[in-house]
């Protein structure tokens, strides 16, 4: 359960045109540090150069401890930008919103948090459900997938160095699938859990269920 060596490289988002990754050195790279010039492909688009400020940030096992900031990433996800939002009691006490964190962490439960100066920056979990906690969409043995980054965090890879730490672990641990659900209007989340090998299986409104493939 002990920290993980600071990361000195951040993912590079993909061109928000063509979906390109960019190149350094010549070669694609998904992680980076300061300033990125996008692959030349004048025939699809112009991509713009990305300058960055280069963080240390260290990703390392969620504990218990994590339990508040895990429900204050929660709310970050689970409301959406624009919509007026329930109080923050109120939203943890929804019954799509509690499962997610009540008695954290239960068997199987697994969570990665990541830090910048010492402060947590953004979590990444994954639980399964059983019972009543079971949505219409939900599989007994598929985990769910929550995550979420402080708003001055993101784009700027936080969320891909913590989706890469929980898939590995993951897939060490033998979990076969991963599940989640997201919001159509959540771009840059989509192109995220598409790199990380998610992929589509229903819609429902303005919502996106997905699911990677482990093993």
């Amino acid at each position: 359960m002990g920290a993980s060596a600071p990361s000195t490289r951040l993912e590079v988002p993909e061109c928000d045109a063509c979906g390109e990754l960019p190149v350094l050195d010549n070669a694609p790279t998904r992680r980076w540090y300061g300033a990125v010039r996008w692959k030349a492909s004048a025939d699809r688009c112009k991509h713009r150069t990305v300058m960055v400020e280069p963080i240390n940030v260290v990703v390392r096992r969620a504990t218990p401890d994590d339990v508040p900031f895990i429900q204050l990433m929660l709310y970050e996800a689970a409301n959406r930008p624009g919509d007026t939002w329930p109080t923050f009691v109120e939203s943890m006490n929804d019954p799509r919103n509690r499962r997610f964190w009540v008695d954290w962490p239960r068997k199987g439960d697994m969570g990665w948090i990541a830090e910048s100066q010492a402060s947590p920056i953004g979590a990444v979990w994954i639980r399964c459900f059983s019972g009543a906690d079971l949505s219409l969409v939900d599989e007994p043995e598929v985990p769910v997938l929550a995550i979420g980054v402080v708003a001055d965090h993101r784009g700027r890879g936080v969320g891909g160095l913590l989706m890469d730490a929980l898939v590995q672990a993951a897939r060490e641990d033998g979990i076969r699938e991963i599940a989640l659900t997201t919001g159509l209007f959540n771009e840059p989340a989509l192109r995220l859990y598409r790199r990380c090998g998610f992929t589509e299986t229903l819609r429902r409104e303005d919502a996106v269920r997905m699911k990677a493939t482990l093993a």
